[in-house]
């Protein structure tokens, strides 16, 4: 049986550290600007309160780290069970704002984190509370950093009263959210989460099937695009097995998994049951407007490639008819920039989404670019990011490491080579020899709130027309 928990809140709450230590690691110290900036699939083993164990039936600091626990009330010891949960640990950056939406879509529960040295609620810990209360998952409020000298839980939890998250008898998911005030660095009250961890998730036990007439299903955590490996999707099975061979369609995407990799991206696997989360590669050139699904994507397993395919053209045919019923209305109201996506006939390897900019009447000042990011989930970010940026106007936009077409869409222009922008990957060394070759700028990051200042910093020194 498979169980998602979603991990929501402002930027420097918590969240990795508190996925670390429950997994013993070190994630958080590894990542670029150490800021979250894709969502974290990770695999935690939550374990089962015993008979005895309630809310108050174990000390605060009893942090039953042990497999092995003793049975006050009857004086032995008794093997702990483990409930293997996995976590998804979503960037706190108010421009991932998507990531973090289709993550608590998916889940079973979910856990805010909400650090207990703020004076007010943040931006994103609202946003987050907002999240939940539309996705109607259980909550359990995790408190954190109350090893600070200036915490105050107390307060905390009144300003999540006066948003209405703990009012008396509001429930999500039909349950009264549960709140525990913890350290995640000192480990302080973990236990405690734990217990409210499991008991969130077993208000929502999902129910499902694991025998070999059931056809696999699951949800696409993450996607990208390369030359090497095509579309390349990280997938958790939620139903049935998936194995090498098999035929599948997610969105717009068909193909036939032609390899399983751990969610390590290291091992090879021969089959994915629920719970697993896995890297499935073998996709077919998407048709249409996307190679690549977005998180949150459910994932099918069909009897043959026909099916997918007819699937998949299904798909595309619904998403053509709410482009033309809402492209009109956004356009009219739009007072910037605004993006319209069109397809892609360039027949590019790697191209996933392409995004033109439709003018204003009022002619200003723009900077044109192209960008290029990592995964469908940062190309989204900072899209988002960019979409605020006053004077950068992306002219295209997809997943993938830069190739030749980019080179000559950029160099297009006779007046002005239009960067290249490249959000978490490095460009080839051939392709970048041909940029420069060509006289067109390249800038690439791992931090996007850095790459954009970059693009302001540029924008804000350009010559008035």
């Amino acid at each position: 049986t498979l169980f998602r928990s979603a991990l929501l809140g402002h930027i420097d709450h918590g969240k990795t550290t508190l996925v670390d230590t429950l997994r013993n690691a070190k994630t958080a110290e590894y990542e670029e600007g150490l800021i979250t900036q894709k969502v974290g699939v990770w695999p935690v083993l939550i374990p089962v309160p015993n008979d005895y164990e309630t809310n108050d039936g174990i000390d605060e600091d009893d942090e039953n780290d042990n497999d092995v626990v003793r049975d006050k009330s009857a004086g032995v010891e008794r093997k702990t069970e483990h409930l293997q949960c996995t976590f998804l640990d979503t960037p706190g950056h108010v421009h991932f704002y998507q990531m973090r939406e289709d993550s608590a879509r998916v889940a079973n529960a979910a856990i805010l984190v909400v650090a207990s040295d703020e004076p007010e609620l943040m931006g994103q810990t609202i946003e987050s509370i907002n999240c939940l209360m539309d996705m109607d998952v259980p909550v359990v409020v995790a408190i954190n950093k109350i090893d600070l000298k200036n915490s105050d839980p107390a307060r905390t939890r009144s300003l999540l009263e006066k948003n209405g998250l703990l009012q008396p008898g509001f429930c999500l998911g039909g349950v009264e959210p549960e709140v525990v005030e913890i350290s995640a660095k000192t480990r302080q009250n973990l236990s405690r989460l734990e217990r409210a961890v499991y008991r969130a998730i077993e208000s929502r036990r999902p129910l499902l099937a694991w025998g070999d007439d059931i056809p696999a299903e699951g949800v696409v955590i993450e996607s990208s695009s390369s030359r090497q490996t095509g579309a390349l999707l990280r997938v958790v099975v939620t139903a049935g097995i998936l194995r090498v061979g098999q035929s599948y369609t997610s969105g717009l995407v068909t193909g036939v998994v032609r390899s399983l990799t751990d969610e390590f991206g290291k091992g090879k696997m021969k089959e994915a049951r629920p719970g697993q989360v896995v890297y499935v590669s073998g996709a077919k050139k998407g048709v249409g407007l996307s190679d690549v699904p977005p998180l949150g994507e459910p994932f099918f397993v069909t009897k043959d490639r026909k099916e997918a395919e007819k699937i998949a053209d299904y798909n595309r045919m619904v998403l053509e008819l709410q482009r033309r019923q809402i492209s009109g209305p956004l356009l009219e109201n739009k007072k910037h920039n605004s993006f319209t996506v069109q397809d892609s006939d360039d027949g590019g390897d790697d191209t996933m989404t392409t995004m033109e900019i439709e003018e204003d009447e009022e002619e200003t000042l723009s900077l044109p670019v192209i960008i290029k990011a990592e995964s469908a989930g940062k190309l989204n970010a900072l899209i988002a990011a960019l979409v605020e940026t006053e004077g950068v106007r992306p002219v295209r936009a997809t997943v993938g490491t830069p190739d030749v077409g980019d080179i000559e869409l950029a160099k297009s222009n006779d007046d002005f080579k239009v960067p290249i922008v490249c959000f978490g990957i490095t460009m080839g060394e051939n392709i970048k020899r041909q940029a420069h070759e060509s006289g067109v700028p390249v800038m690439e990051g791992m931090v996007m709130h850095e790459l954009v200042e970059e693009l302001r910093q540029i924008v804000a020194n350009m010559p008035a027309k």
